[in-house]
């Protein structure tokens, strides 16, 4: 596992190795995320390409699928709502 330090600007070097695997290129932008008191590094998403993929395969769910999805959508909501009236 490739290891990189901070520099004295606060910079850091993503090893060569990962963003020529990763496709990583001058200004492409990441998230950093603090998590339990580690850093996590995640490539910005590609907002358009999801939603594309997400149309492209909901298209492709068949009617008991988009069923399923509603219900738990749905049981989700209702608990959420129970959350909140219970703590008014």
């Amino acid at each position: 596992m490739p290891v990189t330090k901070i520099d004295r600007r606060g910079r850091i070097t993503i090893p060569k190795e990962i963003r020529k695997e990763l496709n990583l290129k001058e200004d492409d932008e990441l998230l950093i995320f603090k998590l339990a008191g580690n850093i996590l590094l995640l490539r910005k998403a590609d907002l358009n390409r999801l939603v594309i993929e997400a149309i492209k395969d909901f298209r492709e769910l068949k009617e008991e699928e988009i069923e399923k999805i509603e219900a738990e959508i749905n049981r989700l909501a209702r608990e959420k709502i129970e959350k909140i009236e219970g703590t008014s």
